[in-house]
Protein backbone atom coordinates (compact mmCIF):
# COMPACT_ATOMS: atom_id res chain seq x y z
CA UNK A 1 0.00 0.00 0.00
CA UNK A 2 1.24 3.48 -0.83
CA UNK A 3 1.74 5.65 2.26
CA UNK A 4 2.42 9.38 2.34
CA UNK A 5 5.45 10.63 4.26
CA UNK A 6 3.18 11.54 7.20
CA UNK A 7 1.53 8.12 7.13
CA UNK A 8 4.97 6.47 7.05
CA UNK A 9 5.92 8.39 10.20
CA UNK A 10 2.80 7.12 11.95
CA UNK A 11 3.39 3.57 10.66
CA UNK A 12 6.99 3.66 11.93
CA UNK A 13 6.00 4.83 15.41
CA UNK A 14 7.29 8.39 15.13
CA UNK A 15 3.94 9.73 16.39
CA UNK A 16 3.62 7.37 19.35
CA UNK A 17 2.79 3.76 20.11
CA UNK A 18 -1.00 4.07 20.10
CA UNK A 19 -1.14 5.74 16.68
CA UNK A 20 1.38 3.26 15.31
CA UNK A 21 -0.59 0.21 16.46
CA UNK A 22 -3.93 1.57 15.22
CA UNK A 23 -2.45 2.65 11.89
CA UNK A 24 -0.79 -0.73 11.39
CA UNK A 25 -4.23 -2.29 11.91
CA UNK A 26 -5.70 0.00 9.24
CA UNK A 27 -2.88 -0.87 6.83
CA UNK A 28 -3.43 -4.60 7.42
CA UNK A 29 -7.14 -4.20 6.75
CA UNK A 30 -6.32 -2.22 3.61
CA UNK A 31 -4.02 -5.02 2.45
CA UNK A 32 -6.73 -7.61 3.07
CA UNK A 33 -9.21 -5.64 0.97
CA UNK A 34 -6.70 -4.69 -1.74
CA UNK A 35 -6.59 -0.95 -1.05
CA UNK A 36 -3.89 1.00 -2.88
CA UNK A 37 -3.80 3.92 -0.43
CA UNK A 38 -5.59 5.58 2.45
CA UNK A 39 -8.46 7.91 1.53
CA UNK A 40 -9.78 10.99 3.33
CA UNK A 41 -12.94 10.52 5.37
CA UNK A 42 -15.33 13.09 6.79
CA UNK A 43 -17.13 10.87 9.28
CA UNK A 44 -17.01 7.30 10.57
CA UNK A 45 -19.28 4.93 12.47
CA UNK A 46 -18.36 2.02 14.69
CA UNK A 47 -21.22 -0.41 14.25
CA UNK A 48 -21.92 -3.65 16.03
CA UNK A 49 -19.41 -3.19 18.83
CA UNK A 50 -20.76 -4.39 22.15
CA UNK A 51 -19.53 -6.70 24.86
CA UNK A 52 -21.62 -9.46 23.27
CA UNK A 53 -19.65 -9.15 20.03
CA UNK A 54 -16.12 -8.47 21.37
CA UNK A 55 -16.19 -10.29 24.70
CA UNK A 56 -13.53 -10.02 27.38
CA UNK A 57 -10.57 -9.99 24.93
CA UNK A 58 -12.09 -7.07 23.02
CA UNK A 59 -12.85 -5.19 26.21
CA UNK A 60 -9.28 -5.71 27.45
CA UNK A 61 -7.99 -4.46 24.08
CA UNK A 62 -10.05 -1.26 24.37
CA UNK A 63 -9.17 -0.75 28.05
CA UNK A 64 -5.47 -1.07 27.22
CA UNK A 65 -5.74 1.72 24.67
CA UNK A 66 -7.81 3.89 27.01
CA UNK A 67 -5.12 3.56 29.70
CA UNK A 68 -2.55 4.71 27.12
CA UNK A 69 -4.60 7.84 26.45
CA UNK A 70 -6.05 6.82 23.10
CA UNK A 71 -8.62 9.18 21.60
CA UNK A 72 -10.79 8.87 18.51
CA UNK A 73 -9.88 11.22 15.65
CA UNK A 74 -11.36 11.54 12.18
Amino acid sequence: MFLTKEEEKIFNGEKGEVLERMFRLLVRLGDIYGANKMIPVGSVQVAGVSFKSIGTPGLEFLEDYAKKGAKIKV
